[in-house]
């Protein structure tokens, strides 16, 4: 999965209602693009969880309520 995908979900669900969860599966090799988009929504204040671990997932919360 490209990392231009991953930062498109990661800007558009957190529009969505209800919180919304990405699961990446092995290899991750756009991960430094997608730790920039993570940069990006941290500066806008929308929240979400990363765990870094071998399968990545990425919880985004939702921002509009």
């Amino acid at each position: 999965m490209s990392s231009q995908f991953i930062s498109g979900l990661l800007f558009a669900l957190p529009l969505l209602d209800g919180d919304s969860q990405i699961n990446i599966i092995p290899p991750f090799n756009s991960k430094n693009y997608v730790d920039m988009t993570l940069k990006v929504l941290d500066e806008y204040n929308i929240k979400y969880t990363y765990n870094n671990n071998t399968n990545p997932i990425i919880n985004c919360i939702k921002f509009y309520y």
